[in-house]
């Protein structure tokens, strides 16, 4: 006999808001930028980004922040098996040899409150905006736009097993050629009504009780 999966769908652009949640803070998305480094983009973004801008005055950088709190969403006990995470990239300029990375991010960020200098609006980031180069997920080079899917099972078990169920992520190029322009640019959580199909998901697998389930959180 087979292995069946059951699934079960937390979709929360069924609600009437983005942030029509239980509980506070269950999800976060922002982005925050060199270029405008006190500036706080989490509030009703459309789009995030993972970009290297090169000119001949700076060379900016952007980096996107996501959170869930995956207690919302898995059982006690649920042991995970495969976690992919799908963005729709709606821009790249993505040059041969370089690459995106998540990274899991060690600060109590705000979506309010964060910018490229401090992690709430008050407090400075640690080195590197607090990443932790232990717990990564490369993505790769992204040449084209559309739907693309990445395995991030790593960021996602660490979460649940050693962070009390919370996947903080930062999200940004990082790669030997850091001098040329190139990255991409992809749909948030928190679009206007009507274009919510495009937000960003993640689909867990786990077990329990000799049984596999499937979660799909978007």
């Amino acid at each position: 006999m087979g292995t069946v999966t059951l699934t079960h769908d937390c979709d929360i652009n069924r609600l009437d808001s983005p942030w029509d949640v239980p509980g506070a803070g269950v999800f976060k998305d922002a982005y925050m930028t060199e270029d405008s480094p006190n500036n706080a983009y989490g509030d009703d973004n459309i789009e995030c980004f993972a970009h290297v801008l090169v000119t001949e005055k700076d060379d900016p950088h952007w980096e996107a922040l996501h959170y869930y709190d995956l207690n919302h969403f898995l059982p006690a006990g649920a042991i995970i098996t495969a976690a992919v995470w799908w963005i729709y990239v709606t821009y790249t300029d993505m040059q041969v040899g370089q690459n995106i990375r998540v990274y899991r991010t060690r600060a109590d960020w705000t979506e309010l409150g964060a910018t490229w200098n401090k992690y709430d609006g008050v407090n400075n980031w640690g080195i590197n905006h607090d990443r932790d180069a232990g717990v990564i997920a490369n993505l790769g080079q992204i040449t084209s736009t559309g739907w693309k899917s990445f395995s991030i099972i790593d960021l996602v078990d660490d979460a649940w097993d050693n962070r009390n169920g919370i996947l903080s992520m930062n999200v940004t190029r990082r790669d030997g050629s850091m001098g040329d322009d190139g990255g991409i640019n992809y749909r948030a959580r928190k679009l206007n009504p009507g274009s919510l199909t495009y937000c960003h998901k993640l689909r867990i697998t786990y077990t329990l009780a000799d049984k596999t389930y499937q979660v799909l959180i978007r």
